[in-house]
C-alpha cells in the first residue's frame, strides 16, 4: 500500500522541492476515469501533500511503463528520460529510501 510511504515523501519533498523536485502519482484503479478518486488522492490529501494525481483507469498507463508492481517509484531526469526504478513501499530510514534520495541527489546535481 503506497499510503505508507506517504510521510517519507512528504519529508523527501519538503528537502529538495526547493532544487527542482516534482512529483506526479499516477493512481492505478479499476474505476472508469471521472468515476472516483483514486486512493492515492485521499492518502496524500491526509497527509497535506500536494501533487497532481493521474487516474489510471484500468492501470493501462503503469503496464506501458513496464511497472512490475505498485509502489513504484521512477525517477525522471531534466531531459525526460526515467533514470531509476524502485519497487515497494518506501520508509523514512529505510535502505530503499536512502538508495533513492542517493539517486535523486545525482540527478538534481546534473547540469
Amino acid at each position: 500500500d503506497c499510503a505508507h510511504s506517504w510521510p517519507w515523501l512528504g519529508s523527501l519533498l519538503e528537502r529538495y522541492r526547493h532544487r527542482g523536485l516534482r512529483v506526479i502519482v499516477i493512481g492505478a484503479s479499476e474505476a472508469s476515469p471521472g468515476k472516483n478518486a483514486p486512493p492515492s488522492s485521499a492518502a496524500s490529501a491526509a497527509y497535506g501533500l500536494e501533487f497532481p494525481v493521474l487516474l489510471d483507469a484500468g492501470a493501462t498507463y503503469s503496464r506501458q511503463l513496464g511497472s512490475p508492481n505498485r509502489p513504484a517509484w521512477y525517477l525522471i531526469g531534466k531531459h525526460g528520460l526515467i533514470r531509476g526504478l524502485f519497487v515497494g513501499e518506501t520508509l523514512e530510514g529505510s535502505h530503499q529510501a536512502e538508495a533513492i534520495e542517493a539517486e535523486l541527489q545525482r540527478l538534481l546535481e546534473e547540469r
